[in-house]
């Protein structure tokens, strides 16, 4: 539902307008902070610069500093899946695009895609997948309070452009030194929660039950 934007998609930048956002909204902290893929950039920085604003936090599938050694981006093809979207092409793609979820009504599927089809490589999306080893160098020195208590939810790496092996291991060195932090996997695509979402939701309700007690 985001409006699209040509803004810096800085990390510092992204953090700031959310947090003004839930202002505006009136929804104060501390914050349970769940976050999936690259959105994880945003979360050690926000408890690093505002400690008393996270409670807990919920790894959906985390892209770790690590993996973005490795990752291979190229710009012109970005750009040209830009375009693309912009002329309304992805529209041709084959409905298989996007993810199953048995548990949408058919009014939820229709307006999923609809708004997959409109934000899917919008100039945000673009320009944040651009500068996200930026990002990453920013705070790859950044890590999660050892005392802070994670729910790291781990995918089998398909959709990531790794293997379920390599993938995992980012998630095993994360979890390293941190002393509150439960690790689950799932035998499930990036987006393991469109397939497995009834045990997400169970774990992650089981964990805010834990964590708020």
């Amino acid at each position: 539902y985001s409006e699209d934007t040509s803004k810096s998609r800085d990390v510092s930048v992204i953090l700031s307008q959310t947090r003004q956002s839930l202002a505006k909204s009136q929804v104060s902290g501390p914050y349970i902070i769940l976050s999936h893929s690259m959105a994880s950039l945003e979360t050690p920085l926000w408890q690093e610069n505002y400690p008393s604003e996270v409670k807990a936090v919920v790894c959906l599938d985390w892209a770790f500093p690590e993996s973005y050694f490795q990752l291979k981006r190229h710009p012109q093809m970005l750009r040209l899946a830009r375009w693309e979207s912009q002329l309304g092409l992805l529209r041709l793609l084959p409905r298989q695009l996007y993810m199953p979820n048995e548990n949408l009504s058919d009014s939820d599927r229709r307006l999923y895609q609809e708004i997959a089809y409109r934000q899917l490589l919008s100039q945000a999306m673009l320009n944040e997948s651009l500068c996200a080893k930026e990002n990453d160098k920013k705070v790859n020195s950044t890590s999660i309070k050892s005392q802070m208590p994670v729910l790291l939810m781990v995918s089998n790496g398909k959709g990531t452009g790794f293997g379920q092996e390599q993938w995992r291991h980012y998630a095993t060195s994360f979890a390293k030194g941190q002393k509150n932090m439960e690790v689950t996997y799932y035998d499930s695509p990036h987006y393991f929660y469109h397939y497995q979402t009834k045990e997400v939701i169970r774990s992650i309700e089981e964990f805010i039950q834990e964590t708020t007690d």
